[in-house]
């Protein structure tokens, strides 16, 4: 009987001019050789996310022979950690299937508020814990005068910003204010308007109206007089 051979597979070689097996026993001597072939495994590694089972990367396919040695190491993933950073064995009779989790890394979002006139913090920097996949929406707080240039900070955390954390700045710009001037029944002349941002010191444009008839006295919000006064030419900040 023939011997087996753990990790091969039996075959007969034929000593004949193409090499089939004969099925008439030739007029002289045949020689039939006895050949172990090794038997070739599959070893398969999937990279998936831990708790989900989410692939993450292309499979691991390689193909080796009984009793050899592998050693595999796994990708590297932006996001994530591996929990076994090389895998290994020796391969045995069988084909060999595993698996390698990956954690999610944790990264930090900061917001970072200041004024842009100054660059001094407007407010607390805002800190979150992040990571791969996340979806954030941080509506920026509301000063009096200012501006945000972002009113809300959005986005979808992506494996390399889960890495590395994200940071933002949201600038406050001063809002610009003007005043305008009306003759309020003037028949002649003009006063040009005078703007300035948040609490900047401006100086009112000296009355150029005239009215027939009467005195100017100052300027008024309201045009019975009712509201607040200023003086010509009166200095004040914008606030």
């Amino acid at each position: 009987g023939v011997t087996d051979r753990i990790g091969y597979e039996f075959t007969w070689e034929w000593g004949t001019d193409d090499g089939n097996p004969v099925t008439v026993m030739p007029a002289g001597d045949l020689y039939v050789v006895g050949l172990y072939e090794p038997i070739g495994y599959t070893v398969t590694i999937h990279y998936v996310e831990e708790g989900t089972n989410t692939p993450l990367f292309e499979d691991y396919i390689g193909q080796y022979y009984y009793q050899d040695d592998y050693s595999v190491i796994s990708p590297n993933i932006a996001g994530y950690l591996a929990k076994q950073t090389v895998i290994g064995g020796t391969v045995g009779t069988e084909n060999i299937e595993l698996t390698v989790e990956y954690t999610k890394t944790q990264g930090q979002l900061n917001i970072v508020y200041v004024y842009g006139d100054s660059q001094t913090t407007a407010a607390e920097t805002y800190t979150k814990s992040i990571a791969v996949g996340d979806r954030y929406n941080i509506p920026s707080p509301e000063f009096t005068g200012y501006t945000a240039d972002q009113t809300v900070v959005s986005g979808t955390v992506t494996g390399e910003q889960a890495d590395s954390g994200i940071n933002v700045y949201v600038t406050y710009n001063p809002n610009q204010y003007t005043v305008s001037f009306d003759g309020n029944g003037a028949d002649g002349g003009s006063t040009a308007s005078v703007s300035g941002n948040y609490l900047t010191t401006v100086t009112l444009t000296p009355n150029g109206f005239t009215r027939t008839g009467y005195t100017f006295t100052g300027w008024n919000t309201q045009a019975n007089g009712t509201g607040d006064s200023y003086e010509d030419g009166e200095t004040d900040t914008f606030r």
